[in-house]
């Protein structure tokens, strides 16, 4: 069963699982922000020395924010570190009523794995580079530095970006 799953998500690009209505992918987050979608906000609750490393652009910080001051349909994402669970999620939904709160899968390593430091090996193949391209594209807009990772080498990421 394993092995299916593993095939599965080699076919689909990700090992991680599918979002359903209480989470959002990285990316999609990045795409929201990029677009200035109206209604929406995205709610760092890291602590403030994580959350100033890899700074989410528009992010606020949950003691800077009144949530029963937001208007109704507010969409709010919830970026932390991964072990932020959906009971802390839930609390600040009855917290604050009609918004919609969804985490992001993965929280900030997510956010710094896909959106800002995307990886491609060094031997991917032409249609690979052709989709890795808007990957990049999204990491240069954030400030981030897309990676070039020759398989028989230690891949290291940065430690700060550029930017935003």
């Amino acid at each position: 069963m394993a092995l299916a799953a593993g095939s599965l998500a080699a076919v689909a690009g990700s090992s991680r699982p599918p979002l359903g209505d209480s989470a959002v992918s990285a990316t999609q987050l990045a795409d929201l922000i990029r677009q200035r979608r109206e209604g929406l906000l995205v709610l760092d609750v890291r602590p403030p020395g994580a959350a100033a490393v890899d700074r989410i652009p528009g992010a606020k910080a949950l003691a800077d924010v009144d949530l029963s001051a937001l208007p109704s349909g507010t969409l709010v994402i919830v970026l932390g570190d991964p072990d932020v669970d959906a009971a802390f999620v839930d609390g600040l939904r009855r917290q604050a009523g009609t918004m919609r709160f969804v985490q992001v899968q993965g929280g900030a390593a997510a956010w710094r794995d896909e959106v800002l430091y995307p990886v491609i090996r060094s031997d991917a193949s032409e249609a690979q580079r052709r989709r890795f391209d808007e990957r990049a594209q999204r990491s240069r807009y954030f400030g981030g530095v897309p990676q070039e990772w020759d398989p028989g080498t230690v891949l290291t990421r940065p430690r700060s970006r550029r930017g935003c």
